[in-house]
């Protein structure tokens, strides 16, 4: 099974739109309420949950006059707003990523064209070919079924607007599988001709879809790497808990392979991210700083060379190094007075957040070598690193902070910068937002 959040996501996308239903049949504060609390648990499961409601209110926009809609508002806001605390107090953090760093990258066209036969392959194997025509070509007769055409169509044009930036993932367009199912089974049902071809699609696809879940369920065939996410996951892990003992194990820029194997294992595990890497859910959890100062091995699949020690596993050669004591120092935030620049001599105000675990810690360990580094990026290439040799113990007393950056070297161009802690032989963490330069 896969734990996604897609599946809450469907489930929920399935009861906003029969509360909706529920609610333009009959306006009252009683369905007012339950659509809201619909839609705050729609929007927990995942953010693509905005898009549904968003194409709702823009396939009628008389609901905005109601005061019933503004009270399902209401309480969407009022259960969303445990959450929308945390992004305030984290300086709106996951919200920025998903819109700014989750697939921003230079355009390829394949990835506008692996989106399109993504779709086509999600909305069904064969079956596809005719549902999505179908769901398309009905004409909407009701107000709940124009909201399903409304999303439907904004949520295909949303990701394929967002195929111009970066790769789209085919789940992505989870929130268009209810409105997929509902409009094309009222088209099909008047259309007599559509539903002798469906149903030789329909068989074609159930075998289809039965050989696909036998060949990752069971291990037969060769090995690839769709097969090795489904498989010996309990083998890898057993064999890394064999290795580690009960020491915590720290992975570099996986958090597939830390979740995987706390979750086998049950043992602790983290997900170190280099700032040249993506960001994850390690990068905002508290297991850094519980780590911080005890032994721990490190752990990665890539230049195993590198490492003292290493063990094959059921899914390949894995490189190991016991650490006395992790000092990693990815919770420590540098936050510049600006968030962008355009000068080759760029001076950079900067303030630390430090919280007193670090401070105790740097303090207690005055021999640490460390440096704060900062790195450019064109795009998602690392293209220059400038070592600042400001070490973390010299920000103890020092809140406030001036850095001159001579940038000479870079050619004319849009970069982004950001800053990096270098502790140990660790990779640099991500220790500040993406900072905008342009050389010109």
């Amino acid at each position: 099974f896969l734990a996604v959040p897609d599946t809450p996501l469907l489930f929920f996308s399935a009861l906003f739109f029969y509360c909706y239903k529920s609610f333009i049949q009959t306006i009252s504060w009683k369905n007012a309420i339950l659509l809201g609390l619909v839609t705050a648990l729609m929007f927990y499961s995942k953010y693509h949950g905005f898009l549904i409601v968003f194409f709702t209110l823009l396939s009628n926009l008389k609901l905005l006059t109601c005061r019933q809609t503004w009270l399902a508002g209401f309480c969407v806001l009022f259960f969303y707003a445990p959450h929308l605390l945390w992004q305030w107090e984290n300086n709106w953090v996951s919200f920025r990523y998903h819109l700014f760093e989750s697939n921003v990258s230079d355009y390829k066209f394949l990835y506008t064209t692996d989106y399109i036969l993504g779709q086509l392959l999600f909305a069904g194997p064969l079956a596809g070919l005719i549902l999505l025509p179908a769901a398309f070509l009905y004409k909407t007769k009701t107000t709940t079924e124009k909201a399903l055409k409304f999303t439907l169509a904004g949520v295909y044009i949303v990701f394929l607007l967002s195929s111009f930036r970066g790769k789209v993932e085919v789940n992505w367009t989870m929130p268009v599988l209810i409105p997929l199912i509902v409009l094309s089974h009222q088209f099909i049902a008047e259309k007599n001709l559509w539903q002798k071809p469906l149903r030789l699609i329909f068989i074609l696809s159930l075998l289809l879809v039965v050989a696909g879940r036998i060949y990752l369920i069971a291990d037969i065939g060769p090995d690839n790497v769709v097969k090795r996410r489904f498989h010996h996951n309990k083998e890898w892990a057993k064999t890394i808990a064999q290795k580690t003992g009960n020491y915590p194990v720290v992975f570099y820029n996986s958090y597939q392979r830390a979740s995987l194997f706390w979750f086998y294992s049950g043992k602790p595990s983290h997900s170190h991210n280099a700032y040249w890497e993506r960001r994850n859910n390690y990068n905002f959890w508290p297991t850094e700083d519980q780590l911080l100062g005890a032994p721990v091995y490190i752990a990665d699949i890539y230049n195993i060379s590198s490492f003292p020690d290493s063990i094959q596993t059921a899914k390949g050669w894995i490189g190991f190094k016991m650490d006395s004591s992790f000092s990693a120092l990815g919770r420590i935030t540098i936050i510049p007075t600006q968030t962008d620049f355009s000068n080759r001599n760029t001076e950079i105000l900067f303030t630390r957040n430090m919280s007193r675990w670090y401070l105790s810690f740097l303090f207690s360990k005055p021999e640490l070598k460390t440096e704060l580094i900062v790195g450019f990026f064109n795009g998602k290439n690392l293209v220059k690193e400038i070592y600042t040799g400001i070490k973390a113990q010299d920000l103890f007393e020092v809140k406030n902070y001036t850095l001159t950056l001579n940038l000479a070297d870079l050619p004319p161009g849009k970069y982004f910068l950001r800053f990096g802690f270098k502790s140990k032989d660790y990779p640099p963490t991500h220790n500040s937002e993406k900072i905008d330069l342009t050389i010109r």
